[in-house]
């Protein structure tokens, strides 16, 4: 119940806070994305009914009277030259990017003004520099459990993990408190001799990749990029 009903709205959070407050709750983040987006879309097209409606009655007698017979196009115009006009098309946009990454991809995106806010307290250093994954015997649970530091959102089966010559699938995950050093938990188990490699990436425990950039970071730079 918590997807459908506090879901979409958690879903405007970015996933690091996600991840810090609501780590425990029982949600399908991928389908309150979708929600989240749509409800997102929805209320833009409502907002943008109202303010043309608001603006153009607000300004209607100078635009009778300066555009005549086409008053109308000229109170379109004025209405889309407003910059409130634009913020309000801006996250219209985003509700459908966000829903169309849930349903194709089952990624679940904030919204970028949060997404901005906790790209900051990371910057600010809030979890400190990362370390090198732990890697140890799982026992009976496993073949093998990898402590990372930060999360391995493509650790999903059936990608295949070679690891010291070795072949691996990940079967499950578990979440530490963020105050541990390596608070996201993998189980892995060896690739039985029978099942065929569906994807494929080399893992080295001690390479500590850099912080991968968002969908949002990457339209940010391309924007920025010099012509």
């Amino acid at each position: 119940m918590r997807t459908y009903l506090i879901g979409p709205l958690l879903a405007f959070l970015p996933q690091a806070w996600r991840d810090a407050y609501f780590r425990d709750w029982e949600v399908d983040w991928p389908r309150a994305a979708a929600f989240s987006g749509l409800l997102e879309g929805f209320a833009a097209f409502v907002a943008l009914v109202v303010w043309y409606s608001i603006y153009v009655t607000r300004i209607g007698q100078i635009i009778g009277g300066a555009g005549g017979h086409l008053a109308g196009y000229v109170g379109l115009f004025s209405t889309a030259m407003h910059p409130l006009t634009w913020i309000i098309c801006y996250f219209g946009c985003e509700g459908a990017v966000r829903l169309l990454a849930a349903v194709v991809n089952g990624e679940s995106y904030g919204t970028l003004p949060l997404w901005l806010l906790s790209r900051r307290g990371n910057k600010a250093g809030v979890r400190g520099k990362a370390i090198a994954d732990r890697v140890i015997s799982g026992g009976t649970r496993c073949d093998l459990e990898v402590s990372s530091f930060r999360p391995k959102e493509n650790w999903k089966y059936p990608l295949t993990i070679r690891y010291q010559d070795n072949f691996f699938q990940v079967t499950g995950q578990e979440s530490k408190p963020l105050s541990d050093l390596r608070p996201y938990v993998y189980f892995l188990r060896r690739l039985p001799s029978d099942e065929i490699i569906k994807g494929l990436e080399p893992y080295d425990p001690n390479v500590i990749p850099e912080d991968q950039p968002g969908f949002f970071e990457t339209v940010l730079t391309e924007i920025r990029r010099p012509k």
